[in-house]
């Protein structure tokens, strides 16, 4: 992107500045990658200096958003900061702020987005299934509107663009043909450049973005290249901002979608469980330290500055959210061992003891390690807002006159909350925490956690329970208060039991035919064995513990007769006494 594709976009902004604003080539980017990068330090400047030029002149448009998220994994504020990109280009070349946004491949997104952009000023998004799932059943053109009632006109295709020709029941005078490269392939060629100009759809590059503007009494038993030909229609070069105007200003009577769009992009999510758990725990402490660090410098003590490493720590976490995990499959190009070798699937995904084999021989390590590359975005977020939160709590308990011993809960959110917190492996209930502030608790008052005897029915304050020690689950759970039963009384399972589930191939055929339009290697399984029959594994010979606090009533199941799953499985059971 940096160099060769920007030379070659260059290279087509330069050869166009002759012709007509609407038919000079014209290349939209999205928002981190042109900072960071395209713009970033590693830039030259007689490069730098050319792209800014075309920055300026609009041949290079940066749209709203900063890449293509995986965005139902990500915190508001996260979200929210993102936007930071494209805001800093904008102000910085003197430029209106983006109204329009772009996002490819991920099929859906999560009904946050019409609130977050509306209310960020963004009127348009163009969504681009990738071309191998089942898009969503939505209209090409329609109003998204979120939770709180905001509306943003939305353009879903079911690839990462669209037709030249636009579909017979487009509702607009104006159509958006998104052409795009594929994959990492940069701008397109002049000689495409210039079919596109002229009309001619059966080019098979999809290249970037333009729209044009036709007359809706068009028979469609033409081609693009006559209606051009025959003034019937109008192509423009534009961007996705200038499409947003166009339309808003037809005031189109479109349908209204008002709903969450079911994801199944959860193959990177999905392959790193405790990646996910961290960005999961550390993404609400963001903001949390962004206000405490606040309130600290309000009560007049000191503190390092914030803003620089606060802001890398966003920019890490919404890295972590971005669509693309790790490699799709080993064994291929630079993730076989020579680094360009294509093996075949037989080799390549392996089962069963010669999976063991390959990966103790290091046949996966650059596949293993494109997933560590990924895993440090948020190892990064997570250094930040650990250590500087840290010392910041240590500044506070620094400057509170308490005596030795003393703990100093702290609450972040504007209303005052009682909760449970975790000093040193002990749990303590922290009451009536004021909002924005800090109470002082002496834990000598506290009742130390202690062990009792096993029961098998437990009543807390809440809730009735009664356990199931040969399962390792809760047979019962009535809640006190409506005395209504809470676990299905007719299923084999018991409420938190163990259960492993391994799919047949036929189950996993049976869900990519369904979800995707060809079979794709980051969901089929390739090489699977067809044999493979659909097991379930329930654990059994568990060890039941529970103790009690001043917080409440814990049950812990252990089981060490876990082979091959695990060397030992632990279900734990937490029953406060302060709230349910």
């Amino acid at each position: 992107y940096r160099e060769d594709m920007m030379d070659n976009a260059i290279s087509l902004i330069d050869a166009d500045r002759q012709k007509p604003a609407d038919e000079r080539f014209k290349w939209t980017v999205d928002g981190w990658l042109t900072k960071a990068d395209i713009l970033g330090p590693l830039q030259t400047p007689e490069r730098k200096r050319k792209i800014e030029q075309a920055i300026k002149e609009g041949a290079i448009s940066v749209h709203a958003l900063p890449a293509n998220m995986e965005s139902d994994v990500m915190e508001q504020e996260d979200y929210a900061r993102s936007l930071i990109f494209t805001s800093q280009i904008d102000r910085e070349y003197g430029l209106p702020l983006s109204i329009a946004a772009k996002m490819t491949d991920v099929p859906a997104h999560s009904w946050f987005l019409p609130t977050l952009l509306h209310n960020a000023g963004i009127k348009f998004l163009q969504l681009g299934c990738n071309y191998t799932d089942q898009p969503v059943r939505l209209p090409q053109l329609f109003w998204w509107e979120g939770p709180d009632g905001s509306r943003i006109l939305c353009n879903y295709t079911p690839h990462y663009g669209s037709d030249l020709m636009p579909p017979k029941d487009w509702p607009s005078k104006n159509y958006l043909a998104v052409t795009m490269s594929h994959d990492n392939s940069g701008p397109p060629s002049a000689k495409e450049v210039e079919e596109l100009r002229n009309g001619n759809s059966r080019s098979s590059l999809e290249m970037q973005l333009k729209g044009w503007s036709g007359d809706k009494n068009v028979q469609y038993d033409t081609t693009m290249e006559s209606l051009v030909k025959n003034k019937m229609v109008k192509i423009h070069f534009a961007t996705l901002d200038e499409f947003a105007d166009a339309v808003l200003a037809e005031k189109p009577d479109l349908p209204v979608i008002r709903g969450d769009m079911v994801d199944p992009w959860i193959h990177g999510v999905m392959a790193m469980p405790q990646e996910s758990k961290t960005a999961r725990n550390v993404r609400p402490l963001e903001p949390a330290l962004d206000i405490f660090n606040t309130e600290l410098k309000n009560w007049g003590i000191a503190t390092t500055p914030l803003t620089a490493p606060l802001a890398k720590a966003y920019e890490n976490s919404m890295l972590f959210s971005e669509h693309t995990f790790g490699a799709s499959g080993p064994g291929n190009g630079f993730f076989s061992a020579d680094g360009k070798t294509n093996l075949p699937d037989s080799q390549r995904f392996l089962y069963n003891d010669a999976f063991v084999k390959a990966r103790k021989e290091g046949f996966y390590k650059k596949f293993e390690a494109s997933f560590r590359d990924k895993a440090r975005y948020i190892e990064i977020t997570d250094s930040i807002v650990t250590n500087y939160l840290a010392s910041r709590l240590k500044l506070l308990s620094d400057n509170v006159k308490t005596n030795a011993g003393n703990i100093i809960v702290y609450n972040p959110l504007p209303w005052m909350r009682s909760g449970v917190v975790d000093i040193n492996g002990e749990k303590i209930l922290a009451q009536n925490v004021p909002a924005n502030g800090y109470i002082v608790i002496n834990p000598s008052k506290l009742a130390q956690t202690k062990a009792v005897s096993n029961i098998t029915t437990l009543n807390t304050p809440f809730y009735t329970a009664k356990f199931d020690t040969q399962k390792g689950g809760i047979t019962s759970l009535i809640e006190k208060s409506t005395g209504k039963e809470l676990v299905d009384q007719k299923s084999k399972y018991v409420l938190g039991q163990y259960l492993h589930e391994r799919f047949s191939y036929d189950q996993t055929k049976d869900y990519d035919d369904r979800a995707y339009k060809g079979t794709s290697a980051a969901i089929i399984k390739p090489n699977m064995p067809k044999d493979i029959s659909y097991l379930a594994t329930t654990l059994s010979d568990w060890t039941m513990k529970t103790t009690q606090s001043a917080v409440g009533t814990k049950v812990t199941f252990t089981t060490t007769n876990a082979t091959p799953i695990a060397q030992a499985v632990s279900v734990s059971f937490t029953f406060p006494n302060a709230f349910p």
